[in-house]
């Protein structure tokens, strides 16, 4: 017995994964969807060819198509037509090597992958795309002879002319109409959607369905319409998401990373052996949508802002980070999911002065594992302080923005450790920066080769300990720490005096030995020994300490930010003539 299908579907604000995809699903159906204050609902129209519209939102070029390979094979097509606009006469070894990166790492790549030579039996072409690499090969090897370029110009145009025909042949297939709908989606399978979902349906490696838009449409949509139309009075489960009835327990949260487990090969993980941890054929949509509502990159991380005062509020701040992510991945090839909160965070602080990320609940998604922190009052306050302080040499960033591209390579067995991403994780830890600081001084002065920073850095992670230092007193009721930037520019100034000091008496290596036991010290918590050997090093040049490291001997918190401002200046560089 069937019954009439509903209007439309409503979906309510939960938990942080029900919002995910509620998120999700407002991206993928765009304008029909209709969204109130705790609600959305969705026509069940919209369930037609969902499967279209779902990949669509992740293959789009406004979207997350434009950061894949195969962009950059279509996107070559204008660089090549350049070249054939100005005869190769402008062509050189430069513009070789581009050639040559370009094939090997994205086409030839990508052509050989198993992902696209899953998609070529469903593109209605007889073209043979891994045999067209063949000639291409061969008349690259030519152009790399030793000096092939220059010294036969007549034959080096003839097999450009030759090199560029085949490359048009291999670029215009996948220029095609079903090659631009199955290659970057079937790609994006892979790099993102299996972010969030996984060993089902179209990213099930036994599945027996090629086309993976009929897949994801017969196994999540298609059972809506059948549940919808089927009669639940006599139902014995309900979902445990949204208590609707159901008549099996046959769906479970075990496709959905870090959710669920394998029920029927792991009932021990269920109370009594007897799992009751079922969804409904609704709720399996939602979560498939989850891919969708998360902000990813594409190397296996992402961020999901749970800012839940209302499904607009929802959607408008993650659409901010995505956004974020798309402009600053194409602009310099990567982007950490911290960066791109607090930028877009300073977006929206921008257009609204009472947006606040306090006690928010942000979920940071890392290679297949969920991070969960509520962030604090404390570091909202400090971020959005950070955010208006201008620094740099121009003064045209602030005290987040200089540190963008900060880092460590090879650094606490990570590839590369963020300077950035370890300060947000501090401040959303409500934890102070001085080891931080302390670590990077140390590395600068012992001229460490992997660190992407320097002593202007440093300082920007100082003036933010000290908004931090500020903010805290300030919440405990105590009083207020008083450090101004100005008298952290002067202390820092101070310490590069000293450093011109021995620079001028040919002895640079002094200054290293001091800042390594002035560290010491700092490190320590002995602000007395500090002063001891400051105190020596003035009276030997007979000048005057600093009397910010006087005053405030007797102030711990205060003294070290102004020791450690002084220790930047003294394993900066020394300038030299005009510099």
């Amino acid at each position: 017995m069937t019954f009439e299908i509903p209007a439309t579907i409503k979906f309510y604000l939960d938990s942080w994964l029900e919002n995910a995809g509620i998120v999700g699903l407002c991206r993928i159906v765009g304008d029909d969807v209709t969204k109130e204050n705790q609600e959305i609902s969705i026509p069940i129209t919209s369930l037609d060819n969902f499967s279209e519209k779902y990949f669509n939102f992740f293959a789009s070029r406004q979207r997350y198509g434009r950061l894949t390979r195969y962009q950059d094979i279509i996107d070559f097509k204008n660089i090549l037509a350049r070249w054939q606009e100005n005869d190769f006469n402008d062509f050189n070894e430069k513009k070789l090597t581009v050639l040559n990166e370009w094939y090997t790492n994205t086409l030839k790549y990508s052509v050989k992958s198993n992902s696209y030579k899953k998609v070529y039996k469903l593109i209605a072409n007889d073209f043979d795309v891994i045999k067209a690499l063949k000639p291409i090969d061969s008349l690259l090897k030519k152009l790399n002879r030793k000096n092939f370029l220059t010294k036969n110009l007549q034959e080096a145009h003839s097999v450009l002319m030759e090199l560029t025909e085949e490359l048009i042949k291999i670029i215009g297939y996948f220029d095609r109409e079903d090659s631009k709908r199955y290659f970057p989606a079937k790609t994006l399978c892979y790099m993102v959607i299996n972010n969030a979902w996984n060993g089902v349906s179209l990213l099930n490696p036994q599945t027996k369905i090629p086309d993976f838009y009929n897949d994801y449409q017969q196994y999540f949509v298609d059972p809506v319409k059948e549940y919808l139309a089927a009669d639940h009075k006599k139902d014995k489960f309900v979902c445990s998401t949204c208590g609707r009835p159901i008549k099996s327990q046959k769906l479970s949260y075990s496709f959905l990373t870090g959710m669920g487990y394998d029920t029927a090969r792991k009932t021990s993980n269920a109370w009594s052996f007897n799992n009751d941890q079922f969804i409904c054929p609704i709720c399996q949509l939602l979560y498939s949508c989850v891919s969708a509502g998360f902000n990813y990159n594409l190397s296996k991380q992402g961020v999901f802002v749970n800012y839940n005062h209302s499904v607009n509020e929802l959607v408008k701040a993650n659409d901010g980070i995505i956004q974020t992510i798309f402009t600053e991945m194409r602009q310099h090839g990567s982007v950490s999911p911290f960066r791109a909160l607090t930028m877009s965070f300073a977006n929206q602080l921008n257009q609204k002065q009472n947006y606040d990320l306090a006690d928010v609940q942000v979920i940071n998604y890392d290679n297949n594992h969920y991070h969960f922190t509520i962030i604090p009052p404390l570091a909202a306050k400090v971020i959005s302080k950070s955010l208006k302080v201008s620094f740099g040499k121009d003064g045209g960033q602030n005290l987040l923005t200089v540190l963008y591209n900060t880092g460590i390579q090879n650094f606490r067995g990570i590839n590369y450790y963020s300077i950035y991403d370890e300060v947000m994780r501090r401040l959303f830890n409500s934890t102070n920066l001085f080891s931080l600081i302390y670590e990077m001084e140390t590395m600068l002065n012992a001229q460490s080769t992997n660190i992407k920073f320097n002593s202007l850095h440093i300082m920007a992670l100082i003036n933010i300990n000290t908004i931090f230092f500020k903010e805290l007193t300030e919440q405990e009721g105590k009083e207020k720490m008083e450090v101004q930037k100005n008298d952290l520019s002067k202390m820092r100034g101070a310490g590069m005096n000293v450093l011109k000091y021995y620079s001028d008496n040919e002895n640079e290596k002094k200054a290293s030995t001091l800042a390594y036991k002035l560290l010491q010290a700092i490190n320590s918590n002995n602000p007395e020994k500090f002063m001891a050997i400051i105190l020596s090093v003035y009276a030997s040049q007979s000048k005057i300490v600093p009397s910010n490291l006087i005053n405030n001997i007797g102030q711990p918190d205060v003294f070290k930010q102004y020791a450690l401002a002084f220790v930047a200046g003294l394993i900066g560089t020394v300038k030299k003539g005009d510099e």
